[in-house]
């Protein structure tokens, strides 16, 4: 009962958010179904044909009596008179349905459009560790599958004012003709429809949690397949992996299976619920209407009039609990999801344009969750407008530097200074705007070539000249090419050439390369080296790489292990002290 309550409470709170469009679609409900009660209640009079006394102390004497202002005492014009209003009531019914169902379908839209966005807003606002512990089929599903499930159930419970309304009129109605009838009619048609669902609602929602989770490692299996289609294949696992997604399929579909049969018991079992109920209404009827009066039947008519209009809107309010059970999942855990933390990033207003003297990490304190190494008291100076290389074994904590550099972390303590200013009082955007990053993990959406090239420029600029030098001329006259998600359609080289093209073509202060040789044939190596001597004392570059030709080049070396800074200076400083460094450059 209380996980009950809390899912219809949940999933009424989704509309707490649109009150304005909840009180007019709520308004035209009450219209809808104060017009449909009518013109069912206009037929009730002329069921006494010239007689009166049966409904006298009844609401419907009133609507004898209106009539009667448009007829008269003639039965003949006030059935006419009769037929007229019912016409009426029903096109004002039906207008006002229409305007309802229009409304209701532009709320569950907009309550789409607002939670997809809040999903996107609060995915650039959580901490990229958060990413780390997720997923990529969860935080789809957040993306897509939850929203979508949340405006459903919103537009859903909008759609069910009309039939909530309407059963409040007809019970009314009913009570003022017979209490102990319209009491009996509220136990048959309302609670036992209720309780004899209610065991099936459980099951369909137990079901749809389980068809929730497993939606999450179907998506994350059915992306990393996608994406990896190539190495798959390469591998010679496709068959293999082909047969766990069969596997995670078939689960999904049992369950599935259970739900959608589980789902189809309910409009019969409220079929069956009716018709009994009608049956103990008819034998109930007998009773208290023959001790009211003789006319016994024509005091049951009414009631069977109402009932049957009653009866599609008594099984759409079941229906509806049954969903809002078996789906209010949906709306907590998009609700969970937004209620992560956010990321306190962490900027200043100042605007960062060129570096001048020196980047310093001081006294940097910083360890990934399960790292071997950790940053203590780390301290580092890079020169500005000088190629510093930074090197040491995988996992010394190379690449970690360069994200602290780029704030996806953020140190525990310490500083990062820029020609002095605490990094943090930069504006975030405009210190990455200032900042070219090629990494190891080249970006490639599933775009043009163009497209791709021109990711981190704000206008599109020609590179044909460098499709030439890097022997990628093939893809000169085609640059509307899609290359696939990931890049799936390129080899690794050409990933590595088009990932250094569009570092080249952002205009930018500090150069990252994170392993940019990797995958280079020798001769795309020589044009980055050449590149790289062109562009000697304009630009800052860091290089993360363990290639000497590289290496000989740069100005700055500096040595890493375990988090640690070993060695820091010139080449030939550096080499006389640190024997990994020499050993490097000596081995090639």
């Amino acid at each position: 009962m209380k996980k009950g309550i809390n899912s219809y409470l949940t999933s009424v709170k989704v509309l707490f958010e649109y009150k304005t469009q909840t009180m007019i679609i709520l308004f035209l409900s009450v219209v809808s179904a104060t017009a449909g009660g009518l013109s069912i209640g206009l037929l009730i009079p002329i069921l006494e044909a010239d007689s009166r006394p049966l409904f006298s102390d009844t609401p419907f004497k009133y609507l004898d009596e209106f009539i009667k202002i448009f007829s008269g005492n003639s039965f003949n014009d006030r059935v006419l008179s009769v037929s007229i209003l019912i016409i009426v009531l029903s096109s004002l019914e039906l207008v006002m349905n229409l305007l309802s169902g229009i409304l209701s379908a532009k709320t569950e839209n907009q309550i789409k459009k607002d939670y997809t966005f809040k999903v996107l807003d609060k995915l650039q606002a959580i901490d990229f560790t958060f990413f780390q512990n997720q997923t990529s089929g969860k935080l789809f599903t957040f993306l897509t599958t939850d929203p979508n499930v949340t405006s459903k159930i919103g537009k859903k419970i909008l759609v069910s004012f009309q039939p909530a309304v309407l059963l409040i009129i007809y019970l009314s109605v009913m009570y003022t003709v017979s209490p102990v009838m319209t009491v009996v009619s509220i136990v048959f048609f309302i609670l036992i429809s209720i309780l004899s669902t209610s065991k099936i609602g459980n099951k369909i929602a137990r079901s749809q949690k389980e068809i929730s989770t497993k939606l999450f490692d179907i998506n994350s299996e059915v992306q990393e397949t996608l994406d990896n289609f190539k190495n798959i294949v390469s591998y010679g696992i496709l068959e293999q992996q082909i047969n766990r997604l069969r596997n995670l399929f078939g689960e999904f579909f049992i369950t599935n299976y259970k739900f959608q049969r589980d789902t189809t018991f309910v409009v019969p079992i409220n079929n069956f619920v009716n018709s009994f109920g009608i049956a103990i209404l008819l034998i109930a009827g007998t009773v208290v209407f023959r001790e009211q009066d003789n006319n016994w039947t024509a005091l049951l008519i009414p009631f069977l009039i109402l009932l049957f209009k009653l009866l599609p809107a008594i099984s759409q309010l079941n229906n509806l609990r049954v969903y809002l059970e078996a789906n209010y999942i949906y709306i907590e855990r998009l609700k969970n999801f937004l209620q992560v933390d956010n990321f306190s990033t962490i900027q200043g207003e100042k605007q960062f344009n060129k570096l001048e003297n020196q980047i310093e990490f001081k006294n940097i304190d910083f360890k990934h969750q399960n790292s071997k190494f950790a940053f203590e008291n780390f301290e580092l100076k890079i020169p500005a407008n000088k190629t510093t290389g930074l090197i040491g074994i995988s996992g010394s904590g190379k690449t970690t530097l360069v994200d602290l550099l780029l704030k996806i972390y953020y140190p525990y303590n310490g500083q990062i200074l820029f020609d002095g200013t605490d990094i943090n009082l930069f504006n975030n955007s405009s210190l990455r705007n200032k900042i070219s990053y090629v990494s190891q993990d080249a970006l490639f959406f599933n775009r043009s070539i163009d497209e791709n090239l021109n990711l981190l420029t704000n206008k599109s600029k020609d590179f044909s000249e460098l499709f030439d030098e890097l022997n990628l001329s093939s893809f000169k006259e085609n640059k509307n090419q899609i290359i696939g998600s990931g890049g799936i359609n390129l080899s690794s080289g050409q990933k590595q050439k088009f990932n250094f093209i569009r570092a080249y073509l952002k205009e930018a202060e500090i150069l990252i390369l994170d392993e940019p040789t990797s995958n280079l044939d020798y001769e795309s190596q020589n044009i980055l080296k050449n590149y790289l001597n062109e562009i000697k004392g304009t630009k800052t570059v860091i290089v993360v790489t363990h290639t000497a030709s590289i290496l000989s080049i740069c100005e700055n070396i500096v040595v890493i292990e375990n988090g640690k800074l070993v060695q820091s200076g010139t080449p030939s400083e550096v080499k006389n002290k640190s024997g990994y460094f020499r050993d490097m450059v000596n081995g090639e």
